[in-house]
Order: C-alpha cells, then sequence, then structure tokens
C-alpha cells in the first residue's frame, strides 16, 4: 500500500491528473462547439464576433 502512494506522488502533474484535465478540455470543447451552434443556429451578431468564431 505505501508503495502504491510512494509511486503516485513521484509521478508528474500531467500523469497524476491526465484524466481530469482531458475531462475539463472536452468539456470546454462541448460548451464552445454549443454557444457557436446557438450563434448561427439564432443570428446573434455577438456570439458570432466573438475571436474564436472568426
Amino acid at each position: 500500500m505505501e508503495k502504491e502512494i510512494e509511486t503516485k506522488e513521484g509521478t508528474g502533474f500531467f500523469s497524476r491528473y491526465k484524466g481530469e484535465i482531458i475531462f475539463t478540455l472536452l468539456i470546454i470543447y462541448v460548451l464552445l462547439l454549443a454557444l457557436g451552434t446557438v450563434g448561427e443556429l439564432f443570428d446573434v451578431e455577438w456570439i458570432l464576433k466573438l475571436p474564436i468564431f472568426n
């Protein structure tokens, strides 16, 4: 049991939180995709003028 804790502490930041980082990036991607879709469907100009959609 102690060996598991020691090896987990010795790993890097990305290795330790890889699942959470990828999940967070996926959520951000889906939210931006939904925002862009709403902007296109309902012709919301302020959404379409955001720098990320230009």
